[in-house]
């Protein structure tokens, strides 16, 4: 259930891809496995904890906004209760300790199925304009959600034992789809990738890092690999980059000049991915209002970075405005010069949408998450070490990809430190008896302060 959950996106798009499914599938994905871990909950080992009362008062902060400015998007609507009830779902589930081997075996048979159907793709459009494949003849964001999934289950086999032999599978496995999803123009994930598992690094043990470090430079070469052999559409995506930083002037009468501003393509299958974020189906672009105003220049298309920039500028402009309640769920993409488009950002979008203190509340319930107490646990726990590393990814791609109602993985992870929190106590006594490792039961109650007596 918890590999479905953060697969959710990519599963759906082979769904749709292999047997025509549409947007019912992908909420069962998402409803399905929620219902169950809230079925099969162990409600009298909650004790809570700092994170849910500022997961409450965030859900407060977006009710009362409701209450103010209505629902003006009831899609949106339910993929953001959806992906919130991901926290208490995972919050009163049971503890393993350690990564699940289930989530391993799911999440790899995905991103192997994954690379091929990419691959297929890819080698069927390897000089379109485009860049990104059209994976099934429609979805350009597939690529992007199988590199989301590859990620996590690097993390996962990151913060498991390793060994040599168990490093130099991981890598030989890992390399040929770290390649593909290199060529299909994925870039900021696999930024992301290298900086979770550096942050894995970190927190393992000494004897465990030099195994780690192998898979870093393993993805890095691998990644590099994959853009030298695509590298007339590597230099083409490098040369807006250029652009888009300010290191390229470009030249009159340039065949290559940013054509006119555009809305992006309607989305068709509501494909959630590991981050919670929604495939969106190719489609010719959409001309947006004309831009005569000052603050709304012209944009190219084809230049993310550019199109981030000025969705960046918007929301910082819309900030003063957000007031106690924001601008109402899917306020944003109403006011900004590129209409239809969110602000790639959850936390602007969370203090935009839904007023200043649900964004606080949201930074806060970070903060608590990912803070020294979770940094101590992962020290000496596989299964936290997962988690806090987790949380690392999910929020750097919510920072430049989020997209606060479809971003499930990231509650979830959030739900998942909470327990981990509540439950550190547990943790400290079973790391000092047994070690780093699944869960076993203690000989007798304290034993702790029966062995410090001894």
């Amino acid at each position: 259930m918890f590999a479905i959950l953060l697969s959710a996106g990519p599963i759906a798009v082979l769904a749709h891809g292999f047997a025509g499914t549409g947007s019912t599938i992908t909420g069962l994905l998402m409803a399905a496995p929620i219902a169950a871990l809230l079925l099969l909950a162990r409600w009298r080992e909650f004790r809570p904890d700092i994170c849910d009362v500022l997961f409450v008062l965030f859900c407060c902060g977006i009710a009362l906004s409701f209450a103010v400015n209505g629902v003006a998007a009831p899609k949106e609507a339910a993929l953001l209760g959806l992906s919130l009830a991901a926290y208490p779902a995972v919050r009163v589930s049971s503890r393993c300790g350690q990564v699940p081997q289930a989530f391993v075996v799911v999440t790899g048979a995905i991103v192997a199925v994954g690379a091929v159907v990419t691959l297929v793709a890819l080698l069927g459009q390897w000089n379109d304009h485009h860049g990104k494949p059209l994976v099934f003849d429609e979805y350009d964001a597939a690529p992007a959600q199988f590199t989301t999934a590859l990620g996590l289950l690097l993390l996962a086999l990151a913060c498991t034992e390793l060994n040599w032999r168990r490093t130099a599978w991981i890598s030989i496995l890992a390399a040929v789809p770290l390649a593909i999803f290199a060529a299909s123009m994925v870039r900021y994930s696999f930024i992301v990738i290298v900086v979770a598992l550096l942050a894995a690094m970190l927190v393992a043990k000494a004897g465990q890092r030099k195994f780690i470090a192998v898979i870093v430079c393993v993805t890095i070469a691998s990644v590099a690999l994959g853009a030298v052999v695509r590298s007339s559409t590597t230099l083409r995506f490098a040369k807006l980059a250029e652009a888009a930083l300010g290191f390229q002037v470009a030249e009159p009468g340039n065949d290559e000049s940013p054509a006119p501003p555009v809305s992006p393509p309607a989305s068709a299958l509501p494909a959630p991915a590991a981050s919670g974020r929604v495939a969106t189906e190719a489609a010719p672009p959409v001309p947006a209002p004309p831009p005569s105003q000052a603050s709304c220049p012209s944009i190219d298309p084809d230049n993310s970075i550019i199109i981030r920039q000025q969705l960046y500028k918007d929301a910082f402009a819309l900030l003063p405005e957000a007031g106690l309640t924001g601008l109402g769920l899917d306020g944003f993409p109403q006011r900004s010069c590129l209409k239809g488009f969110q602000v790639h950002n959850s936390i602007l979008q969370a203090i935009i949408e839904f007023g200043w203190p649900a964004g606080i509340f949201l930074i806060l319930l970070l903060y608590h998450a990912m803070g020294t107490r979770m940094v101590s646990l992962a020290r000496i726990n596989r299964e936290a070490r997962f988690v806090l590393c987790s949380l690392v990814f999910t929020l750097m791609l919510s920072m430049a990809h989020g997209r606060i109602s479809r971003d499930l993985a990231l509650f979830l992870f959030l739900g998942y430190a909470a327990k981990l929190r509540s439950s550190a106590l547990d943790i400290e006594e079973q790391a000092w008896v047994f070690g780093d490792g699944p869960i076993r039961t203690i000989p007798a109650p304290g034993v702790g302060a029966r062995l410090n007596a001894a």
